[in-house]
């Protein structure tokens, strides 16, 4: 091993044996390139050394420079032409060390592009030398991966020649790079629950195209088990292989009579009996075709898959995640039905001779067996567990305060009926003296406005106004009905007899003798503001037909 080290004098470091010659193995690798790193940082020193060098020499030389150029001021004014001369040698002089420090400037320049093209040629060898490192490793590793899925594929044959009866669903599609796209589906009969992306511990960032419409696949392979379909047990396990504990499954119907629609989401601890109620239902298999597939791959680790029209005439959409497993497992299922036709069977059908028919031989009729399907496309006890799903689903608030306070069901769900009902009452009440503002406007008006064209003609919008006023009436009398509605809830909840709220004072107290030793708590209104309200309307605006009674009797008595 040679090396060369710069001298003082400038000149140029000869080129090392040290990238000639490659190291036996990666000790003798990591002490040559030590060894290349410490030569290299002595020559870093040495140039530091000669830069400092060069500088004190310019500033001795500029030190120089200051003293002649006072020795020349000073016999420029002795001597007149003398200095003239001094001068133009020093310009002379100065344009000679100008000249020379450019060079050398130059030549720093030169040197510092050679230092940096050397840097890079070193760093190219050891991203190179790195490179051919890991391609080893990696042909290795692969060398391994085969050798595995050679002993897996082996074990799983001679499982197969000891067990009578094969596994159901074990679907397996290997790439010929020696990467698995799909992982092995988990079955009851099979005795090894393993993938095969698993064992062979690949990334699933490198090969994605694909596993998510074959699993979609596997899954809709293993909806129709045959014999197992009556066994929850298969449908337990079913749902754990193919969804994730936060799964769920939105499902929307369409009624064929009505053309209502309705959407259901269901959550993963009742997936496993809506499937099971199918067959339980009569349904002898499920089938899904899909057409058109599309799949959608989104950071985080998340595959999409989307077909727009299924067997069931309808969009689906389907989101899988990779699981702790390596396995791919539904994330979110979402389902749009737009329709759904049935199929009957012939031998199905049964033929009847028509009653009261005077022929000798009656014509005969066809008597269809009845749907096993609901109006919605499903058989009426999987349509019910979509129903509670639902209430289920709303019912969270009662679920979150029984939590909370400790108290039944029924007592959170009378608490929480008690406190919308409080809340209601506000708003009736907000309402209440807002028609009271405008009664008081409104009995006001006569006395500080010209009388009213009902009152003075009988010509104009009368109808129209009198119409209105119904309505008003109308609204004011269902607003009572629902507030002495909710005041009677809200004593039932309560059990006691006092009014729901203690700020609640009676607006129209009675002229008895006790009313002032009477408690403001205990005092009723003799009548409510919604009743004086429609008393006050009705007396003061009357009907046409009864103005003109009115007017003509007093016509008649004159």
């Amino acid at each position: 091993m040679s090396t060369a080290i710069p001298s003082a004098a400038g000149t140029t470091p000869q080129p090392s044996a040290l990238h000639s010659q490659m190291p036996p193995g990666p000790q003798g690798y990591a002490n040559a390139q030590a060894q290349a790193q410490h030569i290299f940082r002595q020559k870093q020193l040495m140039a530091m050394k000669q830069q400092q060098f060069m500088q004190q020499q310019q500033h001795l030389q500029q030190q120089q420079h200051l003293q002649q150029q006072q020795q020349l001021q000073q016999q420029y004014l002795n001597q007149p032409q003398a200095q003239l001369m001094i001068r133009k040698q020093q310009m002379q002089q100065m344009q000679q060390i100008q000249q020379m420090q450019q060079m050398q400037l130059l030549r720093n320049q030169e040197q510092q592009m050679q230092q940096q093209q050397q840097q890079q040629l070193h760093q190219e060898q050891q991203q190179q030398q790195q490179q051919h490192m890991l391609l080893q490793q990696q042909q290795q590793q692969q060398q391994q991966q085969q050798q595995q899925q050679q002993q897996l594929l082996l074990q799983q044959q001679q499982l197969q020649r000891q067990q009578p009866q094969p596994p159901q669903a074990s679907s397996v599609a290997i790439r010929p790079g020696g990467a698995s796209a799909t992982p092995v589906i988990k079955s009851e009969d099979s005795p090894t629950a393993m993938t095969i992306s698993k064992a062979m511990g690949l990334s699933s960032g490198n090969q994605t195209s694909g596993q998510a419409v074959l699993r979609l696949l596997q899954f809709a392979e293993q909806l129709s088990p045959g014999e197992q379909a009556a066994d929850r047990s298969f449908w337990d396990n079913f749902v754990q292989d193919f969804y994730t504990p936060s799964s769920t499954l939105k499902l929307g119907l369409l009624n064929m009579e009505t053309n209502e629609r309705e959407v259901f989401e269901v959550n993963q601890s009742l997936l496993a009996r809506y499937f099971h109620t199918h067959y339980m239902c009569g349904i002898s298999s499920i089938q899904m075709t899909l057409e058109k597939t599309a799949e959608y791959i989104f950071p985080g680790g998340i595959m999409n898959v989307e077909c727009p029209r299924v067997v069931a005439t309808g969009h689906l959409m389907v989101q899988f995640v990779m699981s702790s497993e390596g396995v791919w497992k539904i994330e979110h299922m979402d389902f749009s039905s737009q329709g759904f036709e049935e199929y009957i069977n012939r031998a199905s059908i049964r033929s009847e001779p028509i009653p009261n028919s005077k022929k000798k031989t009656p014509p005969q009729h066809s008597v269809f067996p009845d749907s096993p399907i609901n109006k919605w496309g499903l058989p009426s006890r999987a349509y019910h567990i979509l129903q509670m799903s639902d209430v289920a689903e709303r019912f969270g608030e009662v679920v979150f305060h029984s939590i909370v306070t400790g108290l039944g069901p029924q007592e959170s769900l009378g608490a929480i009926a008690f406190h919308k009902q409080q809340e209601l009452s506000k708003d009736v009440e907000g309402e209440d003296s807002k028609s009271q503002m405008m009664d008081a406007v409104y009995n006001m008006a006569p006395y500080n406005m010209a009388p009213s064209p009902i009152v003075k003609t009988q010509t104009g919008a009368r109808p129209q106004q009198q119409s209105f006023i119904q309505q008003q009436q109308q609204q004011q009398q269902q607003q009572a009905a629902l507030r002495q509605q909710q005041m009677q809830a809200a004593v039932l909840h309560q059990q006691f007899q006092q009014p729901p709220t203690p700020h609640y004072q009676s607006a129209y107290p009675t002229n008895t003798s006790n009313n002032n030793n009477s408690n403001q708590f205990t005092s009723t209104p003799t009548t409510s503001p919604m009743t004086r309200k429609r008393n006050s309307i009705a007396s003061d605006v009357k009907s046409p037909v009864a103005r003109k009674r009115t007017n003509t009797g007093n016509n008649t008595r004159k």
